[in-house]
């Protein structure tokens, strides 16, 4: 089971909008995390690599949703 999410958007947050996006954006990282530790377990470099790619970018759209809110 792959995820492959990517995206980008521009959003006018308030303080409901940002916990909307902060809880979305936690569950990503969420799934990012359990899918490195499978591929880890499965000796998948190249998948961990590219869940933690992912991981990484999650963890810095929830610093930004974050510092605009």
């Amino acid at each position: 089971m792959a995820i492959e999410e990517q995206g980008t958007s521009t959003v006018v947050i308030n303080g409901e909008e940002a916990k909307r996006e902060l809880s979305v954006l936690e569950k990503m990282a969420r799934k990012f995390s359990e899918q490195m530790k499978i591929a880890n377990e499965a000796g998948d470099t190249k998948a961990w690599n590219k869940y933690a790619k992912g991981l990484t970018q999650t963890e810095n759209a929830m610093r930004q949703v974050t510092k605009e809110s």
